[in-house]
């Protein structure tokens, strides 16, 4: 076992899987390689479109531009990594993420932070505005939003008003739903 008294503890746990994957090499088996891919390509690379790309096997394709994507035995689409891939369409969605004002299909669970016990429970298609989200008769401002979070692919989750733990549950937008939630808290704070 290593054990370290200084900095190099930090160098130590520094990784990039994708650094990590380009000397490895290690190959990924399977038939469906592609799978999931919507839950970072939320906009197609070439158009910009958004949510056009849909994936079969191995290969994802825009709807509206009929560029294809390939995601090869490595982990590369079109032989770029997730990390560089994931990069870009953050930068779009920094340009546009007012434009996206629905989530479809999510259920929210709202418990008391301190004693677990269940709140609410909400199902539906999830509105984004400049100060909230909304979902039927509940109301989520921004200016009560803290500490927003991503986990297990299909989960965004926060805390409100100080008092209650609000989990978003998606098939696919968790990690949009993230960054765009990152946006408006961020261009609220700051007025």
């Amino acid at each position: 076992m290593q054990t370290f008294d200084d900095s190099r503890a930090l160098d130590f746990i520094k990784h990039n899987e994708w650094e990590w994957q380009k000397v490895q090499k290690i190959k990924f088996k399977g038939k469906s390689l592609a799978s999931g891919i919507e839950r970072i390509l939320w906009f197609c690379p070439k158009c910009h479109a958004f949510k056009s790309i849909s994936s079969n096997g191995n290969k994802a394709i825009c709807k509206n531009c009929n560029s294809s994507f390939i995601v090869d035995e490595f982990g590369y689409i079109n032989n770029q990594t997730v990390e560089k891939i994931l990069k870009e369409q953050v930068e779009i969605l920094d340009k546009r993420f007012k434009e996206i004002n629905t989530i479809k299909n999510v259920k929210i669970i709202i418990r008391d932070k301190k004693t677990n016990k269940l709140h609410a429970i909400k199902k539906g298609d999830l509105l984004i505005s400049n100060a909230e989200l909304s979902i039927k008769d509940l109301y989520l401002e921004f200016s009560h939003i803290k500490g927003v979070t991503t986990f297990l692919k299909k989960f965004t989750e926060f805390i409100y008003n100080s008092n209650y733990v609000v989990r978003i549950k998606s098939e696919n937008e968790s990690l949009l739903l993230y960054h765009i939630l990152r946006r408006y808290l961020h261009v609220y704070s700051n007025g």
